[in-house]
Order: C-alpha cells, then sequence, then structure tokens
C-alpha cells in the first residue's frame, strides 16, 4: 500500500487560505452577534409603567455613583436582631425596576446565599441542644430578605437608563451582604 504523503502548498496558497477563513469567522461571529444585538434592544418584560429592558445603551446610575450608593446602604442597612443573635450571614440579591422617572419600583428577592450560619437542630431535640430550630432560621433569613428590600425601597430616586436616546424602565440587580465582623 502507497503511503499517503500531503501535498505541500505554496506560500501564496497558505496565505489566501488563512485569509478566507479569517474572513470566513469574521462573518460568522457577525451573522451570529446580530441577532443578539436586536434582541438586547427588545424589551424584556412589560409591566404596569411600560415596557423592561434588562440590556440598555446606558445603565441607570445611582445620584454620586457606586460609592454614594455604598455610603447609602451602610447608613441605612440594619442588622435584624433575630439574625444578629443567631450570628446568620449571607447575601441576598434584589433584583427591582428603575423606571423612566428613576423611581424604584417591582422590588423582589432574586436569590440568597449563606455566608454563615448557625446548625440547625431537628424538631424533637432538646431545648438545649446546640444549634437552632429550622423554623427560627426560617425566620431570620426572611428578616434579611425584608431588611434588604425595605432599604431598596427607600433609595432616592436614581438617574434613569436610556436606550436611543430616551429614559426607559429597567431591570436591575442589587447584592446586599450581611455580614458579621469577628
Amino acid at each position: 500500500m502507497p503511503t499517503f504523503v500531503p501535498q505541500k502548498k505554496s506560500f501564496m496558497e497558505e496565505r489566501v487560505f488563512k485569509r478566507n477563513v479569517k474572513c470566513v469567522l469574521a462573518v460568522f461571529f457577525a451573522v451570529m452577534l446580530f441577532p443578539l444585538q436586536a434582541f438586547a434592544q427588545q424589551p424584556q418584560t412589560v409591566s404596569a409603567e411600560g415596557e423592561v429592558f434588562e440590556l440598555v445603551e446606558k445603565n441607570p446610575e445611582y445620584p454620586g455613583g457606586r460609592e454614594k450608593l455604598m455610603a447609602f446602604l451602610s447608613s441605612n442597612l440594619r442588622y435584624p436582631q433575630t439574625a444578629l443573635q443567631m450570628k446568620l450571614s449571607g447575601r441576598i440579591i434584589v433584583q427591582f425596576v428603575v423606571n423612566k422617572d428613576g423611581d424604584i419600583m417591582e422590588g423582589k428577592v432574586l436569590s440568597k446565599k449563606v455566608l454563615s450560619a448557625p446548625q440547625i437542630k431537628e424538631d424533637t431535640a432538646a431545648a438545649d441542644a446546640p444549634g437552632v430550630y429550622q423554623r427560627d432560621y426560617d425566620l431570620a433569613w426572611n428578616s434579611l430578605e425584608e431588611e434588604a428590600l425595605r432599604v431598596v425601597g427607600i433609595m432616592p430616586k436614581w438617574i434613569p437608563g436610556e436606550q436611543r436616546g430616551k429614559p426607559v424602565n429597567v431591570k436591575c440587580c442589587l447584592p446586599i451582604t450581611f455580614r458579621l465582623n469577628p
């Protein structure tokens, strides 16, 4: 059986081949990204206030920027007593909509993550057993969620997001971390 010997391409053939591959890849990515960009500019949901965008040309901003937002959160956030007594800490991500006027609306808890928590004990465990009951743990988490929603609800007006030069309703997420200092 004869052995296969690949044919060598000339320098010009190799160069043309590489250029054609680059052009094909560029066209492929342009075609793939075009529908994504067109989709991103369309409203994702509709609320009582109108269309709500998730991706916009100019995102909403807290007046004064991130530093002022962090200062507002640190001065207005109160650690709930139930969570404080249990030494419960975690991160809660709150989703809300900044409307065309900059008002905050439709706040809800999107997710939560435990950073540190006490041991959970069974409902049948003795009262002096270490840990906390599940119902108390759930109440403490609920208090953290309520506090995060309360603080988001009292935020001042934001600078609204813009799409095609006009203010629009934009969905935003804000992580709020409750952490105890050791």
